[in-house]
């Protein structure tokens, strides 16, 4: 075999086979924080960066305002870039407070950037929603009773809301598997999870100072992210702290989605990577060099084309050791797949997606060849699903 292709292969299945190493070791050896009764009830900056969206706000305000959690104590935000002007006025006859804001190139970064002044002193943390979400009536008292009990910076746990179509079904399939793999199990380590882009909470203070030093137009959770746990902030994952947040349900959708999240990716791979690795070299700790190791992993469905490849080439070439090593990486990531939706306690119909599996990776085939069209996409993804908060809470019960 090439000597260098070797190199490449086993830097690969490093990279590969960290996280369910770290995840093997979290179910054997990890604990969960223990935390006390919160007895400090946090005043939430709640800010939701809206552009040109519809009806989903209005389910969004309605799930927030049923918090079990004192009404004075939160106050929302919506940041209005173009958004429907009737739903404007409806929330804003509600007493939201809306910020209205107009760019020419639109990015959450400049309108959480614009939300600053209107934030005052008497807040102290900030939650950022995406319009689309739905919150559990307990999102707040978890979010808080992390908070109090030391944590700076709070990670909710993203499920979906929408579940109608194999496309969505997939697209929750994969949320499960990270928010195991990069939120749960680095946090029973002791480490940070990541951020998810929204359903967090950070101090106020903390918030708008990490925010001055982000300027990107697209992966504002991983340049956020990063700046924190470089800066020696843990991130805490909350489990118990439900979002709801809507999947794509279409092909076209799915595609366009999964070609910007490629784009990014590949965009703040180096930037992100050398950044970290400066910062390891300055002062070394185990929650930079984990970050370091999810910062190169490419994304799940990438990995398993990797892998599959991997394994067709190196059988065809006679690299039989190499082809089962590749083979062992395949099977773990199925077993841990089929292991978080376990745990997770998934709804049969994920179950029943794996069989379309294919799907998946034939569109994420497709999305990998327009990669290059994503720098001129919009970011934005519409939203078409305007269930109730209501609705969900009434099958999670039966």
């Amino acid at each position: 075999m090439d000597l260098t292709l070797l190199l490449i292969e086993l830097f690969l299945l490093i990279i590969f086979t960290y996280s369910i190493a770290l995840a093997l070791m979290s179910l054997l050896f990890g604990r969960t924080d223990s935390e006390k009764i919160a007895l400090f009830v946090e005043k939430f900056a709640i800010i939701i960066p809206s552009y040109k969206e519809g009806g989903v706000l209005l389910h969004n305000v309605e799930s927030i305002k049923k918090q079990n959690y004192p009404s004075d104590k939160y106050e929302i935000f919506i940041i209005n870039d173009r958004c429907e002007l009737s739903v404007i006025e409806k929330l804003r006859s509600t007493g939201v407070k809306i910020i209205d804001v107009e760019f020419n190139r639109s990015s959450k970064v400049k309108s959480l950037h614009a939300a600053e002044k209107y934030i005052g002193d008497e807040f102290d943390s900030v939650i950022v929603l995406d319009a689309d979400n739905l919150i559990h009536p307990n999102f707040l008292d978890e979010i808080n009773l992390s908070l109090v009990n030391g944590n700076k910076i709070v990670q909710g746990k993203r499920i979906a809301k929408n579940l109608e179509t194999n496309f969505s079904r997939l697209d929750s399939l994969t949320d499960t598997f990270y928010n195991f793999l990069d939120r749960y199990s680095p946090n029973r380590l002791k480490l940070s999870a990541t951020i998810s882009g929204s359903g967090f909470a950070v101090k106020k203070d903390l918030f708008f100072s990490v925010l001055k030093e982000i300027n990107v137009f697209g992966g504002f959770d991983k340049a956020m992210q990063m700046i924190l746990i470089c800066s020696g902030y843990r991130i805490k994952f909350s489990p118990n702290a439900l979002v709801y947040d809507e999947k794509v349900s279409t092909s076209a959708e799915f595609i366009k989605q999964r070609r910007r999240w490629l784009f990014a990716h590949a965009k703040m791979i180096f930037k992100h990577s050398i950044s970290i690795m400066r910062s390891l070299l300055t002062d070394f700790n185990l929650d930079k060099l984990n970050l370091l190791f999810i910062q190169l992993r490419p994304p799940l469905t990438t990995i398993i084309l990797f892998t599959l490849s991997f394994i067709l080439y190196n059988f065809i070439s006679g690299f039989y050791i190499m082809a089962l090593l590749w083979l062992s990486v395949l099977i773990s990531y199925g077993f841990f797949l089929i292991l978080t939706m376990i745990l997770d306690k998934s709804n049969i119909k994920i179950y029943f997606t794996l069989f379309t599996t294919p799907i998946l990776f034939a569109n994420h085939f497709l999305s990998l060849f327009g990669i290059y069209k994503a720098s001129g996409d919009s970011l934005h993804t519409s939203h078409s699903s305007l269930r109730k908060i209501e609705e969900i809470l009434s099958v999670e019960k039966r």
